[in-house]
């Protein structure tokens, strides 16, 4: 494809159909995104489409009965090599993940790790039953 003008911001899209670009990215997940960041910092044009009405691919946040919750990628493996050359990696408030779930009744907060057996299962089931059977505190 022919290159764009340079006084275009290599990481912009085309603004007109008549824009030409050096790579087109099918797809805005995190592999998408990772491969757009580094074609642009090696010079490239890149124009990245997603069919989604946002970019992010399976990580998103969404807010259900006034609960933000996580889905799609909530873990961040640092011992990835490829993750240790991130620019700016070092800015992120990264903490220790433990596994599991937090139930909080109004008084107190339990959290219930990954069910390993069936007696464990058990134990979560009931306290997710006494958890929900408890009015809100709203």
């Amino acid at each position: 494809m022919p290159r764009t003008p340079a006084s275009r911001n290599p990481s912009s899209p085309p603004t007109t159909p008549s824009d030409t670009v050096d790579v087109v990215i099918i797809g805005g997940g995190v592999a998408g995104l990772a491969a757009a960041h580094h074609l642009t910092r090696a010079g490239a044009t890149v124009a990245v489409l997603e069919a989604a009405d946002r970019v992010g691919g399976r990580a998103a946040t969404e807010e259900l009965d006034g609960f933000r919750l996580d889905r799609g990628s909530q873990l961040l493996v640092t011992s990835y090599p490829e993750l240790s050359r991130t620019p700016a990696l070092s800015d992120l408030a990264l903490r220790p993940f433990a596994p599991g779930i937090c139930l909080h009744n109004g008084r107190r907060t339990q959290r219930i790790g990954p069910i390993r057996s069936t007696r464990v299962a058990l134990s979560t089931a009931r306290a997710l039953a006494r958890a929900s059977a408890r009015p809100s505190p709203r």
